[in-house]
């Protein structure tokens, strides 16, 4: 065998073990997701109790209006209970598969991205959840009078939530993909810099698109931290080289 067929034969080799050790890992991720789902199952009254708060805060109840609806909603806070209690040990499995073929240099970046994310991510669900539903509701509740009484469907407002924690979640993100744009050279930080006050007028106008209630506040609690992950990102890239 001369050295062509060896290289090759090796190369083989390594793609298959690559493909082992993926399959490995996907059945262990399943099989973690799947745990966690079913450990948040037994917690899921007290997760729903939770994401009611700005609800009972306001004496207000949620009800279920078919009879497979408490149990549909019972497997939903489930299923989210399960995906963020596995989330780490999850992106774990993916740092661990990925960080051998790495050189040091992207190795540090790459953690920096998943921890980063996951920040961001977590800082925008919980804007959502402690600051922007309670505020809609407030909003939205100051228009029922004694003869329109409001009847809120728990699937519903478990929608409504849930599109609000992944819209500020994924809104959050934003500094890396600035970040990522200024690193592959696609945008300068002095092209991010002139469109700045388009940037804002942009900002503000997503802000009103994704809060559902037209209320200024609700808007604001969106679009400020935007703002100010925009310049933080402008500042973040400045420091790094493309």
């Amino acid at each position: 065998m001369n050295q062509t067929e060896f290289k090759v034969e090796e190369e083989i080799e390594t793609f298959w073990g690559h493909l082992e050790e993926l399959r490995q890992r996907l059945f262990f991720s399943v099989g973690l997701l799947i745990a966690t789902i079913l450990f948040s199952y037994f917690f899921s009254d007290t997760i729903i109790s939770f994401l009611i708060k700005p609800l009972t805060e306001l004496s207000q109840k949620a009800y279920f209006l078919s009879p497979y609806d408490a149990f549909l909603v019972k497997l939903q806070v489930s299923f989210w209970g399960g995906f963020f209690l596995a989330a780490p040990l999850l992106l774990a499995e993916v740092w661990l598969f990925v960080v051998p073929g790495l050189y040091k240099k992207e190795k540090k970046a790459f953690l920096f991205l998943l921890i980063s994310s996951v920040f961001l991510l977590l800082a925008g669900v919980s804007v959502a959840l402690f600051a922007v539903v309670p505020t809609t509701m407030r909003f939205f509740l100051k228009f029922s009078t004694p003869e329109l009484l409001p009847m809120i469907s728990i699937s519903e407002y478990l929608n409504f939530v849930v599109w609000m924690g992944v819209a500020f979640g994924l809104a959050f993100e934003m500094p890396l993909f600035l970040i990522g744009l200024v690193k592959l050279r696609i945008v300068t930080v002095s092209q991010l810099a002139r469109i700045r006050p388009y940037a804002i007028i942009l900002i503000f106008i997503f802000a009103a698109l994704v809060t559902p209630s037209p209320d200024p506040l609700s808007q604001c609690l969106l679009a400020i931290p935007l703002w100010i992950l925009f310049e933080a990102s402008l500042l973040a890239a400045r420091m790094i080289r493309p």
